[in-house]
């Protein structure tokens, strides 16, 4: 993979509890508040041409992804992110025959229950707390690359459908 000399590369600094990080990037180089970044493993996978034998490039592979929440001039703070979900019904609103598969009839017109998911550092996904490196994914060290392109969210309807068909 050619990699672009605008991206912003770093490392995390701290483990600060088991949603925030610390990166050794901060304004001074280009970090802004809501800019997203991949935590990736230290070595990237190296993709080679069956073909040809010649390599490819190398891939980073992502642990985490989080979002820059606080800059200073030569460090940021960095959080996991959050989902909202439905773990409850449709009210009602769901017809596609092709998405009812698997769903009680119960979940289909049972009211909508939202819930906010947020990833964590953890291992076992223990919640907001202080967070020992024995016990993260993410590691003090581990390199962080800047997420260029963000992906558009699915509509709300969607979203409903996927999490009430699951």
């Amino acid at each position: 993979m050619t990699e672009r000399e605008d991206v912003i590369r770093g490392y995390v600094a701290k483990l600060l509890n088991s949603r925030q990080i610390a990166i050794n990037r901060g304004s001074n180089d280009g970090v802004t508040k809501d800019m997203l970044f991949d935590v990736v493993y230290a070595e990237a996978q190296n993709i080679t041409d069956p073909e040809s034998g010649k390599p490819l490039g190398d891939l980073d592979i992502k642990k985490k992804r989080v979002k820059v929440t606080a800059t200073h001039p030569r460090l940021s703070v960095a959080t996991t992110l959050s989902k909202r979900v439905n773990r409850g019904g449709t009210g009602g609103l769901l017809r596609h025959s092709s998405l009812l598969r698997g769903v009680q009839l119960a979940d289909l017109y049972g009211e909508p229950d939202w819930v906010t998911i947020h990833d964590t550092l953890d291992k076992d996904d223990g919640g907001y707390r202080p967070i020992k490196e024995e016990e993260s994914v993410v590691k003090v060290g581990d390199p962080v690359v800047q997420v260029l392109e963000r992906q558009t969210p699915p509509s709300r309807s969607e979203e409903e459908q996927e999490e009430a068909v699951q």
